[in-house]
C-alpha cells in the first residue's frame, strides 16, 4: 500500500527581483529539481510559492 503525503503550502517574500530579466524563472528552476519540491512558482505580487512533500 502506497502512502501519500499532503504537500505543505510555504510562501516567501521575495526582493529585489527583475522579471523581465528572468530572475523569477531562475528561482523556480533550482529548487523544482530538488527532492521533496512538488511545485514552485513566483507570483506577480513578488512571493516565492513552495508545495514540499515532507514525510
Amino acid at each position: 500500500m502506497e502512502m501519500t503525503v499532503e504537500p505543505e503550502h510555504i510562501t516567501l517574500p521575495v526582493h529585489n527581483l527583475a522579471y523581465a530579466g528572468g530572475g523569477a524563472l531562475t528561482i523556480e528552476r533550482v529548487p523544482a529539481h530538488t527532492p521533496g519540491v512538488v511545485q514552485i512558482y513566483i507570483n506577480a505580487a513578488g512571493k516565492a510559492v513552495l508545495d514540499l512533500a515532507i514525510g
